[in-house]
């Protein structure tokens, strides 16, 4: 009976000596490092959080003062730049920058230089023709002169960027869509990309197609005239694509037909550019820019100018329509 006494005494000692007693402070270090990996703490909430060493090591590393951010050392302390990391391109084992997770927590820093397309963009949606290794532009650039005419070109196998002779970019207005081949073209010096449409020239088409004034005074009777008037005008002298651009550019009515009910595209036809804008226009949608502007001469509200244009379509307008018709009615001509 002595020696189980004895037995039992030792096995309870043998186990409080063998659980050590955390001090204070040595307990609420470790529940620090424990609480360093809850992810609710910033809102209040303290959850149980499992760790290997039950908080005697730290296991979460996001704290530390210096982070990586794609190729930056940054001090989240300090707010500071500390460094940059170059990472060898040339060795295909090289690891890759950590967090590399981080470059997207950053605009892209050449957005900017390509409003028309979204950052996300790869290849200007076009695979087949282009590559991208680098990432950065596309930046085949082509310069133009007044007239529309290529007067340098760098080539690069990647999507066309067009240039005045000033250096400052033409966009193209709807690349996105139906001016997409514009951007895969290869151009050679001496080519034509545009028709120059001068403001006196806009100012002369506006005064030859007629003024129909909005009155918003005009009773029923009136409203519904000029209605008439107005929708007659739309398809026939204020049809500007057939009335003005098709003989302006010498375009053909087969080629026509293709424009507005084919393709939406015609290599041999030249792009349309107004003298005080930096947008090239594809010719139906020059069109609609003079549409726009005529509809300003004629004191038409612009709510009421959108109407029409989608009355005019049987339903309602593209976005790259009723973006041109509002740069037309934006428009102003210098005197």
């Amino acid at each position: 009976m002595k020696g189980y006494l004895l037995f039992a005494f030792l096995l309870v000692c043998g186990t409080g000596f063998s659980q050590d007693e955390l001090s204070k402070d040595e307990q609420e270090r470790r529940e620090k490092n424990i609480e360093a990996g809850n992810p609710f703490a910033r809102f209040g909430y303290k959850d149980k959080v499992a760790t290997l060493s039950k908080g005697k090591y730290l296991e979460f590393h996001d704290l530390d003062s210096i982070v990586t951010i794609g190729s930056v050392r940054f001090n989240v302390y300090k707010n500071q730049i500390v460094g940059h990391i170059v990472q060898d391109t040339l060795n295909p084992d090289a690891q890759p920058i950590g967090d590399v997770i981080g470059r997207w927590m950053s605009p892209d820093p050449l957005s900017e230089e390509f409003p028309e397309w979204s950052p996300y963009t790869m290849v200007m949606d076009n695979p087949l023709r282009f590559n991208d290794p680098t990432g950065m532009a596309a930046d085949d650039v082509i310069t133009l002169n007044s007239k529309g005419i290529v007067t340098k070109v760098e080539r690069d196998d990647r999507p066309n960027i067009f240039l005045d002779e000033k250096g400052n970019t033409l966009d193209i207005h709807d690349a996105e869509d139906l001016d997409s081949p514009l951007l895969s073209k290869k151009f050679e010096i001496g080519d034509k990309v545009f028709e120059k449409i001068s403001n006196d020239d806009l100012n002369k088409a506006m005064a030859d197609a007629g003024s129909i004034p909005y009155d918003k005074d005009a009773n029923f009777l009136e409203k519904g005239w000029f209605n008439l008037k107005y929708a007659k005008a739309s398809y026939y002298e204020y049809d500007f694509g057939h009335s003005y651009l098709k003989g302006k550019l010498g375009v053909s009515t087969e080629q026509m037909g293709e424009l507005y009910y084919g393709t939406g595209y015609v290599d041999e036809v030249p792009f349309v550019k107004f003298e005080s804008s930096n947008t090239l226009f594809n010719l139906p949608d020059a069109g609609n820019f003079m549409w726009g502007h005529r509809a300003f001469l004629n004191n038409l509200p612009k709510d009421i100018m959108l109407d029409a244009a989608n009355k005019n379509e049987g339903g309602a307008d593209t976005n790259a329509d009723t973006r041109a018709i509002l740069s037309g009615y934006n428009y102003k001509t210098k005197k």
